[in-house]
């Protein structure tokens, strides 16, 4: 009797145990690996050094600047940190595909700074024309928002958008927008 109730166990534990072993693990979804993309830029723009025509409007303080040498990854910092790959954000994005492009939007209850980033398809090259986002966070002292676009021709960054603002508590907001237009000698 004794035997009779291992031997059903044992076929218990191994019948249960074997629905568990076929179930599948959550997948990391696939993304665009934006970073690498920039990357990739930041290597042309330091080996070619172009002209960029610089826009700066701090509260409607207009500078403008003609710069032939800037830091690629200090310029580029905003975009480098859309980096989807990363595995903090693993499943945190619902992708819209579209004949336009593609859209990552943060699922909603998930925690990232990246709020969406788009990317339209380039008709002429196979890359894209175009990556934009918009980043935000807050807490109980500072707020601040950015919408960041890219824009490339011929697989080339062509120039830039910054838009953005920030607020911390007992101060005023501050509204920022950076401009660059990349011109290759």
């Amino acid at each position: 009797m004794k035997f009779q109730k291992i031997v059903f166990f044992i076929i218990c534990v191994f019948l249960f145990s074997c629905d568990r072993v076929n179930e599948k693990l959550p997948t990391q979804k696939k993304y665009v690996d934006i970073k690498k993309i920039f990357e990739g830029q930041i290597v042309k723009l330091q080996n070619e050094n172009p002209i960029v025509v610089k826009k700066i409007n701090i509260n409607n303080n207009i500078e403008s600047l003609n710069l032939s040498k800037l830091d690629w990854e200090k310029e580029l910092e905003a975009f480098l940190k859309l980096d989807l790959a990363n595995p903090t954000y693993a499943n945190s994005f619902e992708l819209k595909e579209t004949a336009e492009g593609l859209t990552y939007t943060i699922i909603e209850g998930e925690k990232s700074p990246i709020k969406e980033i788009t990317l339209k398809k380039s008709n002429i090259d196979g890359g894209y024309s175009e990556i934009s986002a918009i980043v935000s966070d807050e807490n109980l002292l500072f707020s601040w928002q950015k919408n960041i676009s890219a824009y490339f021709e011929n697989k080339k960054l062509i120039g830039y958008k910054i838009l953005g603002s920030q607020k911390m508590v007992f101060f005023d907001a501050k509204k920022f927008e950076v401009e660059g237009k990349v011109n290759y000698k």
